[in-house]
């Protein structure tokens, strides 16, 4: 998230999430709502758990898992 506020973009898609897929861009139009610079703009936590239920990633193994990293 500081790298979304300091460089007002949100982070390039990864390979990982589809873009073949309803449910791979649904999942990415969710996260760059969510990294919204205007905070207005941004889902609140029970939006986004409603969007997270509504997104069929049955044929994306791992996808949420795939795009989560850690600080070092």
């Amino acid at each position: 998230m500081h790298l979304v506020v300091t460089k007002k973009e949100p982070p390039e898609r990864p390979h990982t999430i589809p873009t073949d897929q309803d449910g791979g861009n649904k999942l990415w139009e969710l996260l760059v709502s969510c990294w919204s610079f205007e905070p207005e703009a941004r889902p609140s936590a029970s939006e986004t758990a409603n969007m997270m239920k509504s997104i069929d990633l049955s044929n994306s193994a791992n996808i949420v898992a795939s795009t989560v990293s850690y600080p070092k």
